[in-house]
């Protein structure tokens, strides 16, 4: 009997009409894939019990049992307190046609120190297989993580990508998530501010096509003083596609003078999509600032006006549109060689 994971569950449930409460996902027996590495020598490489840790993610505890018994052992990249990694980790993950795969990745940052994490999940165009990806991240002291995940695989796979964050005091998480293409994509993220002043920012672009969907839950949960929270999506839905954004802030009763914000800006370019969006603020502090909105529509008639009226056709606007919110978000990894190819593959 196959069972079904409940993931990517909204921490404070709505009308359950909506649909919009929770996943659902099909187990399935995964082996592990390891990924591509370019690792550099300040970086230190192990393995290590992935039952030994829990941090609370995106996805839940459903999908965490599940990728612990796939993959027992987490693979680790640890940087010593005080050192700033030379060069990016980079880690591509190049899924095999017709496999259902795994990995379970944990991030150490000791006191002070830094790294850039580059994660790529690629397959052909046409390839299908279901695939699971967990990364764990501690973040310690005035450390500083910046995360790029890039997602383009075929379009009949399945990937579920979780992120389960813990921030201690100056820590700083930065995400940059690109979601360009796959049948059906789960995304789950949840960081836990602990720390005084510390910090997380993600940055989200999407583009949903044909009949595929993106199914996406953040959550930042504000524990410490004055710990700050920025959350930005733009992207693009066509065809007949789907996507839900959830995106929680919750502030926990303590964490005074904390700063949260999430704005989401969604292109529909056709009237057969389907698009739900619920940006959520959650409280249960006085002394705090949460900000939160949507924009999401086509576009005003006065500039598609204008610019047909410069030759452009309405399509081709749409298309310029989308691409250009891609490429805005491309343009912040802070990897020269990843944006050359990411935006080489746009043209």
């Amino acid at each position: 009997m196959v069972q079904t994971m409940k993931i990517n569950k909204l921490p404070a449930p709505t009308f359950g009409w909506l649909g919009m409460n929770e996943a659902g996902v099909e187990e399935f027996s995964a082996h592990r894939i390891c990924p591509e590495e370019e690792v550099p020598p300040e970086i230190c490489v192990g393995r290590e019990d992935a039952a030994s840790m829990h941090i609370a993610s995106g996805c839940g505890d459903e999908f965490d049992a599940f990728i612990t018994r796939c993959v027992p052992r987490d693979t680790v990249y640890a940087i010593p307190a005080g050192k700033k990694a030379s060069g990016a980790v980079r880690l591509t993950y190049r899924f095999a046609c017709g496999m259902y795969q795994a990995d379970s990745v944990r991030l150490d940052l000791g006191k002070g120190s830094g790294m850039t994490v580059i994660m790529d999940c690629v397959t052909g165009a046409e390839q299908v297989g279901k695939a699971a990806l967990r990364t764990r991240i501690t973040a310690g002291a005035y450390s500083h993580l910046t995360l790029v995940q890039i997602i383009r695989i075929g379009q009949g796979c399945t990937l579920v990508n979780d992120i389960a964050a813990d921030a201690d005091e100056h820590a700083k998480i930065d995400v940059i998530h690109i979601f360009l293409s796959g049948a059906s994509v789960y995304q789950g993220m949840r960081t836990s501010l602990y720390g005084y002043q510390s910090e997380c920012t993600v940055r989200a672009a999407y583009t949903v096509t044909d009949d595929h969907s993106l199914d996406m839950n953040y959550i930042v949960d504000h524990y410490g003083n004055k710990s700050v929270s920025n959350m930005k999506f733009d992207g693009t839905l066509r065809g007949t596609s789907s996507k839900i954004l959830r995106a929680t802030i919750d502030f926990k009763n303590g964490c005074a003078g904390s700063v949260g914000d999430e704005t989401e800006d969604a292109l529909l370019m056709d009237d057969t999509v389907k698009n739900k969006t619920i940006p959520l603020i959650l409280c249960a502090e006085e002394d705090v600032a949460g900000n939160h909105g949507a924009t999401i529509g086509r576009l005003d008639e006065n500039l598609l006006f204008y610019l047909a009226s410069r030759g452009m056709e309405e399509r081709e606007i749409y298309k310029m549109l989308e691409l250009s919110r891609i490429a805005a978000v491309i343009a912040e990894i802070p990897d020269e060689k990843m944006r050359d190819e990411l935006l080489s593959g746009m043209k």
